[in-house]
């Protein structure tokens, strides 16, 4: 059996490598003007639009591991953009919630993330860009599940936002 030979122009992890990579520099360089990371911002735009979640939930949803994610809550508990708390329905579960301060700063890269969207797609049809993101859509969620990842319900999980109150769950 003859071994295909590897060419890297043509090889699709290294494009997809190449790309983010470059996407994550620029973007990390503009978002110093809100003194936020990459990951920072990946925390705020999850939270922003699926509301609270689950510490192992949001590292699947940000693609950042549970340490690295453990010590940038950490940093963003003290700047006063997030709360750490616990489940309702299991107190062993961490929970990360958007703070007021959370929320606006959240939505100030708004503007510049879709700019580089436009920028990255320009040139593109809309049926090619749709293609695009289905395609890369399908290959996460096929690698996550490769890797043993459960990927999070796609709905907001405001239920357990609603659920949480000052007062603690009744026990039986």
């Amino acid at each position: 059996m003859m071994t295909k030979k590897l060419t890297l122009d043509d090889h699709l992890p290294y494009l997809l490598n190449r790309a983010g990579n470059l996407v994550i520099q620029l973007f990390s360089r503009d978002l110093a003007q809100w003194g936020l990371t990459v990951p920072m911002w990946r925390i705020l735009a999850v939270l922003g639009e699926r509301g609270p979640q689950r510490l192992v939930d949001l590292a699947v949803l940000t693609s950042i591991d549970v340490s690295t994610l453990s010590r940038t809550i950490g940093s963003m508990v003290r700047r006063g953009f997030v709360t750490r708390g616990v489940a309702p329905d299991n107190r062993r579960e961490v929970v990360i919630s958007l703070t007021a301060e959370g929320r606006k700063i959240s939505t100030k890269p708004v503007p510049m993330a879709v700019r580089y969207e436009q920028s990255l797609t320009s040139g593109l049809s809309a049926k090619d860009l749709a293609a695009s993101k289905r395609v890369l859509k399908a290959v996460f969620e096929r690698l996550a599940t490769q890797a043993g990842r459960s990927i999070p319900d796609k709905t907001p999980s405001r239920k357990s936002a609603s659920r949480r109150s000052s007062k603690p769950p009744a026990r039986k």
